[in-house]
């Protein structure tokens, strides 16, 4: 399980990181990329614990 999401998560990087053209080397821009998604990821719970609704949280599942 931990390989799995080991790989899962540095072949994100590994794809964003061609996608976006980075100039950053491959490591700082993985750093970068997981610091941006911590920061995105507390400012949600931040803001869901502020409003005291999950709402925010919560997948929107359609059809």
């Amino acid at each position: 399980m931990r390989r799995a999401t080991t790989v899962a998560a540095l072949a994100d990087i590994a794809l964003e990181y061609r996608r976006d053209q980075a100039t950053l080397d491959p490591l700082r821009y993985g750093v970068a990329r997981r610091l941006d998604d911590l920061a995105y990821g507390a400012g949600m719970w931040f803001s869901a614990l502020k409003g005291r609704s999950t709402a925010a949280l919560r997948p929107r599942v359609t059809r």
